[in-house]
């Protein structure tokens, strides 16, 4: 859009007799020397330049004018211009210094205005003007953020439980326990195979209910009962 409006800013210096180009404070400068026209008997040269901007943000285009090193009173400034004809033949071009302004009001249309500023500061600001619905692209995916938090972890004690060495230690007197049933038993076979049984259903028991402490308990006091029976029926006899 800004190209466009520019172009056709420079199409209209053009024909007014400025040569145009890119400005590094503002986007066209164009300038000429004309001739002025209230001077007949000589030749008096007028220096003109324009220095322009198109501010997209309010749609004007803002220029600063010089005519002999001066920015007052240039509208009602008189110049003249020769131009060259076919075959040798010269033509006197007669214009206002206004009447460039207007040229390009005229050639931008009703939608813009031309205005002209006694800054040059302001030129250049206006050339920093955008569209106000231009798409902007992204340069680039959003970064976000990210922190650092401290997280604090708590520890649940472990579930009650026997220790191996206390396991260790049960088994042995069960296993002495066993072993004074069976010595006493001799004469009574049946009573040493009941004991066996008992051992056998006890360490099914215990490895059933793993993890389960009461019921690991409860076959430990009930094969400890069991054996104790069988010893005193034994001896009983």
């Amino acid at each position: 859009m800004k190209d466009a409006i520019l172009s056709i800013l420079q199409e209209t210096m053009q024909a007014n007799g400025l040569v145009v180009k890119p400005a590094d404070n503002a986007d066209l400068i164009g300038e000429a020397v004309f001739l002025d026209d209230l001077v007949t008997n000589a030749k008096v040269s007028v220096p003109y330049s324009v220095l322009l901007s198109a501010d997209m943000r309010d749609q004007t285009v803002y220029l600063y004018e010089l005519a002999d090193d001066s920015n007052d009173a240039i509208p009602t400034r008189k110049v003249k211009r020769i131009l060259s004809k076919p075959f040798g033949k010269k033509a006197v071009d007669r214009l206002s210094l206004g009447d460039i302004p207007k040229a390009m009001k005229a050639a931008l249309g009703e939608d813009w205005k031309v205005k002209s500023v006694n800054s040059v500061q302001k030129v250049e600001f206006a050339k920093g003007g955008f569209e106000l619905f231009q798409d902007i692209e992204p340069e680039g995916e959003a970064q976000i953020p990210t922190f650092k938090t401290r997280v604090e972890t708590t520890v649940e004690p472990p579930p009650l439980r026997l220790e191996r060495t206390d396991v260790n230690l049960y088994y042995l007197v069960l296993v002495v326990l066993f072993m004074l049933a069976g010595m006493v038993l001799d004469i009574a076979s049946m009573g040493y195979i009941v004991g066996l049984a008992v051992w056998v259903f006890f360490l099914y028991l215990h490895r059933r209910f793993k993890g389960k402490l009461t019921y690991r308990i409860a076959s430990w006091t009930i094969c400890l009962l069991s054996l104790t029976g069988i010893v005193y029926l034994t001896m009983a006899k």
